[in-house]
């Protein structure tokens, strides 16, 4: 079991789908099993009594309007392994927001990080220009994107949130960057299988299956099975639909670790019928402000029926 704080109370409950910060989460000693015992109970003293303050000395915390607005932040490399891209290797950044929040209610969103390293997302809709905030209605929280050509150095990343009424929140996470599995996929990416790759699929049960890098003697990974409607080189992050990794990892530690497989569409939320572009998303954690790297193979297609 996991001790689960206030800001991962703010995931579960507003989100449902994302992780929290591992400072917020830290594990519960293991409780021992109770032996019977023969030995009989014996009186303790009962604690000395303390009068409470008088209510005139209460003073009750400063309570801000966006406290825990920030639900976690991602500052990682990035590779996209896609036929058309001549630049592969890059970096990104992605802040995720309750989703009381509106981009109108941000009056800045800024990165800083090692050296003076300065980055401002821009408050429009990601499609624009690959930097901004995207909305999906399978996906309950204000997200914000922004992928770079550029890698990032090592070392700790904040991201600060300005808003219109002058309050300032603020998330940290140290970046490492996970040479070894990006060496090793780009190694052995063509010994990967996936399926469906072309065809027909039914639209209300569709498992999508690919070979992870551990079942090639590679190092541990997680694995986020990703689609959307149409024929693109990757999947559309406005509609599509994704595993629930992040949140199931608040339970299960081993959450989405060199799973091969993922099921989209049942009967009760079948796919849009029509053209599927899907890839998984190879990533070194399960919790959000825990990843370093993310990998993205060539985008599969098929078409549910």
């Amino acid at each position: 079991m996991k001790r689960v704080s206030i800001r991962g109370v703010c995931v579960m409950l507003a989100l449902g789908w994302f992780g929290c910060s591992n400072e917020d989460r830290a594990p519960l000693a293991p409780i021992a099993d109770a032996q019977p015992s023969s030995d009989v109970a014996q009186p303790i003293d009962a604690p000395e009594l303390v009068d409470a303050a008088p209510k005139d000395q209460y003073t009750p915390p400063d309570v801000g309007t966006y406290d825990f607005a920030i639900l976690s932040f991602v500052a990682a490399q990035v590779y996209h392994d896609f036929p058309a891209l001549t630049q592969k290797s890059g970096s990104k950044f992605e802040v995720f927001l309750v989703p009381s929040v509106r981009p109108g209610q941000i009056t800045q969103l800024r990165v800083s990080g090692p050296n003076d390293f300065v980055f401002d997302f821009s408050n429009e809709p990601f499609v624009n220009k690959a930097n901004g905030y995207l909305i999906n209605p399978g996906i309950p929280t204000l997200w914000y994107q922004a992928f770079r050509e550029e890698p990032l150095e090592d070392g700790v990343y904040t991201v600060r949130v300005s808003f219109d009424n002058g309050e300032v929140e603020q998330f940290s996470r140290e970046l490492r960057t996970n040479h070894a599995l990006l060496d090793f996929y780009i190694a052995h990416a063509k010994e990967m299988v996936f399926s469906p790759s072309g065809g027909v699929s039914p639209a209300n049960d569709t498992v999508l299956t690919w070979t992870t890098l551990h079942d090639l003697g590679g190092p541990d990974a997680v694995y986020i099975g990703w689609i959307s409607s149409g024929t693109t080189d990757a999947i559309t992050p406005n509609s599509a639909r994704g595993d629930n990794v992040y949140l199931d990892a608040l339970f299960n530690p081993r959450a989405g670790i060199n799973v091969g497989s993922s099921r989209k569409g049942w009967a009760e939320n079948p796919l849009p019928l029509g053209p599927q572009t899907w890839h998984p998303e190879i990533t070194d954690s399960n919790r959000l402000d825990g990843v370093n790297i993310t990998i993205f193979p060539p985008a599969q297609h098929f078409t549910a029926e």
